[in-house]
């Protein structure tokens, strides 16, 4: 993993890339969750007026989902990220900056997002 590190603060153009990728991917993730949460409201809506379901049983059974689903991103992915990364995420002046110490990287998020599909980031909104 050292290794790794080292690869991309020698290749600055090709650690550029690979952040852009994730971010992408990052934003394709955001969106189909946003999506899966209207389903699922959807879903919960139709359990309270159709089948007879109170309010507090379809919120507590959303909240024994989110705790569990939380718990698997903290105990899977977040101590590995943390542990590969050394970043932060300010704002100044009114833009996003992601900063990525270990690369010794500094990004705007909001060009970074245009720069990978402007076209779509019209569309979407």
């Amino acid at each position: 993993m050292e290794q790794l590190g080292s690869f991309f603060t020698e290749n600055k153009f090709l650690s550029l890339i690979v952040v852009v990728i994730l971010l992408f991917f990052v934003v394709k993730i955001v969106k189909s969750l946003v999506k899966m949460a209207v389903v699922v409201a959807i879903i919960a809506l139709i359990m309270v007026v159709f089948f007879d379901f109170k309010p507090q049983e379809v919120v507590d059974k959303g909240t024994y989902l989110a705790k569990t689903g939380t718990g698997l991103i903290e105990e899977s992915f977040k101590p590995v990220f943390l542990n590969t990364f050394n970043y932060f995420i300010k704002r100044e002046n009114g833009d996003t900056i992601i900063k990525i110490d270990s690369l010794d990287m500094k990004y705007n998020l909001t060009e970074l997002i245009e720069q990978i599909n402007p076209n779509e980031q019209s569309e979407d909104t």
